[in-house]
């Protein structure tokens, strides 16, 4: 999609070159370089780089510590490459520290939709992190907020009566009145993927009590999810050499938003890129044959130069059935389509070819559940929230690929680190 020549493709299909006479020359140069200049080379941990202009895109090719060479194509400027994108980042790891676990304490993890894979994966994970750090947990569904399901479900879990209740993919906005009792009720509120009604763009009070970081660089869900966004949009920049023609699905909800937000700030970037249609949708619309799909199945026929397509969540991907739509329109060969999260469900039509092409946000959200139990315990133990060091990845058919029926999983061994806290180590 979009190389002005066959010999221009060539340029770019080798990933990684094995250079050894290159990197020969770069040791030399470190070797008999002035004081000044082995300063500078141990700043950027022995890498030099060459870049050349080509039809394409600018091709920088690097020397590596191991006498290597690898060769990226930026095709935006300021727009990372998918070489970039394939590495998890931040790469921070879990906390260092923290208080013992807290004991006697029960925590209610009210879902999103446990019908959608990106609201039912993390709620599982946080029975086991709960089951590690020895407390009694369970989950109450709100059914992607059909009949007011959002509403029904924190009202369920406060007349539990539990130590704090998780809302979690529940914007304050779209349940405000049971936040509210939530605190009237004296029971501490949990953002997890969720936003409280004290955003700018609502401009309530404070009713979520406990805080999420996801890392040092994104300390709450908005900013997390506009780096989600930023990734999402960036794979498909690379992936269509810089000239994506893009069907946009955004989540009309406020860290929906922020998604779009960070997708559109890349795409602003790529001068031969353009969003032919953004798609809004609410959670209620998400179903399969629901206004998303038939939305979007509109959008497919109405865009036939449309190369690409970036959808919110995977549950777009397979729930809504997006994907599915893409292999019936008999598009999925042309198109570059770029899901969410990282679910097993969506990583499986990744390694088939089934309607997504990428996981371009993808993360740990089992390191997520894990972490906001940490979130918990440190309140428990009138501590600050700490950044939990969740980095944001890309998945697709030859990269960070998990094996088959599992979500994407960080090499970081942060279940070590939890337990080893909460177990005073």
């Amino acid at each position: 999609m979009g190389s002005s020549s066959e010999s221009g493709k060539a340029r770019l299909i080798p990933r990684v070159l094995f250079l050894a006479g290159l990197a020969a020359s770069v040791l030399l140069l470190a070797a008999c370089g002035s004081s000044s200049s082995s300063s500078s080379s141990s700043a950027s941990t022995n890498e030099t780089a060459e870049e050349t202009e080509t039809a394409e895109g600018t091709e920088t090719t690097a020397a590596d510590e191991g006498g290597g060479s690898k060769l990226t194509t930026v095709y935006a400027e300021g727009v990372p490459t998918l070489e970039e994108l394939y590495e998890e980042s931040p790469a921070e790891g879990p906390p260092k520290s923290g208080p013992k676990a807290a004991t006697g304490k029960e925590v209610i993890w009210v879902s999103c939709g446990m019908e959608a894979p990106g609201c039912a994966h993390p709620a599982e994970s946080f029975l086991e992190a709960a089951k590690a750090i020895g407390w009694k947990a369970k989950i109450v569904d709100g059914h992607l907020n059909a009949n007011n399901g959002y509403a029904n479900a924190i009202r369920t879990a406060i007349a539990a009566d539990p130590d704090a209740i998780v809302t979690h993919g529940i914007n304050c906005d779209e349940a405000k009145t049971s936040f509210e009792e939530a605190k009237a009720a004296g029971i501490p509120l949990v953002e997890a993927s969720n936003i409280d009604c004290s955003d700018p763009r609502v401009g309530g009070e404070q009713l979520i009590t406990i805080g999420e970081q996801f890392n040092k660089e994104a300390k709450d869900t908005a900013a997390f999810y506009t780096k989600q966004g930023e990734h999402q949009a960036a794979y498909g920049v690379d992936a269509t050499e810089g000239k994506a023609k893009v069907i946009l699905v955004e989540f009309e909800g406020l860290f929906g938003k922020n998604i779009g937000e960070g997708q559109r700030t890349v795409l602003e970037k790529c001068s031969e890129c353009e969003i032919l249609e953004t798609i809004g949708f609410q959670a209620s619309e998400e179903g399969p044959n629901q206004q998303a799909y038939q939305k979007f199945n509109t959008a497919l026929i109405k865009y036939p130069e449309a190369n690409a397509a970036i959808f919110a969540f995977d549950s777009n991907v397979t729930y809504t059935g997006l994907s599915k739509a893409v292999v019936d329109a008999g598009r999925a060969d042309d198109m570059t389509v770029v899901g969410g999260e990282g679910f097993s469900e969506a990583v499986e039509l990744v390694r088939e070819g089934k309607g997504d092409t990428a996981e371009g946000g993808a993360w740990d959200n089992s390191w997520a559940s894990w972490g906001i139990a940490d979130e918990i315990n440190r309140y428990f133990n009138g501590e600050a929230s700490a950044p939990e060091g969740i980095g944001i990845t890309a998945i697709d058919k030859d990269h960070n690929m998990p094996p088959k029926g599992q979500d994407y999983a960080t090499k970081v061994d942060y279940k070590k680190a939890y337990e080893e806290i909460w177990n005073g180590k």
